[in-house]
């Protein structure tokens, strides 16, 4: 079975999932980086290439491609949860709150390797990073599909 087959398969049958649900449908799904090499992106309009490979109401899944030394905005996910693996390379989140001041401060970094998985709660605000000479590529699950997110200073601004 083809990778797109497997995801609509393992993911396409799911109805308002939990956080619970999206991670192990994720663990269920069998693919090397071989699998993922067509529907990786380069960077156009974003410091990264991103590519939504599969939507239906309840669900998108998303390939996120981030050349060495390339990061995020400051964001949150609106009102979706979700789930990733690090397909390749290394991933740095930094996690933020709004302060008194109405702007994000640092609160937390983490780091997830190839592998491993790493969870969005709903209105988490972060950025994802790549600090690494090598590329990062990350497979990524969400529910309700991605709407609503908002922005936050850049990250140059806030670290």
């Amino acid at each position: 079975m083809d990778f797109l087959e497997d995801i609509k398969k393992v993911l396409g049958q799911m109805n308002k999932p939990s956080a619970i649900q999206l991670h192990r449908a994720m663990e269920g799904l069998r693919f090397t980086v071989q699998d993922i090499l067509p529907y990786i992106t380069e960077p156009t309009s974003l410091s990264y290439g991103r590519n939504v490979i599969y939507h239906s109401k309840d669900i998108e899944v998303i390939v996120l491609h981030f050349p060495n030394h390339s990061i995020t905005d400051i964001h949150d996910h609106g009102d979706s949860i979700g789930c990733g693996i690090v397909v390749e390379g290394e991933l740095t989140e930094f996690s933020y709150v709004i302060n008194k001041e109405g702007t994000p401060e640092l609160v937390s970094k983490s780091s997830a390797r190839e592998k491993e998985f790493f969870h969005i709660s709903e209105r988490h605000i972060h950025a994802m990073a790549n600090e690494k000479d090598e590329r990062l590529i990350t497979l990524h699950v969400y529910t309700p599909p991605l709407n609503g997110i908002k922005y936050f200073k850049s990250i140059k601004e806030c670290v």
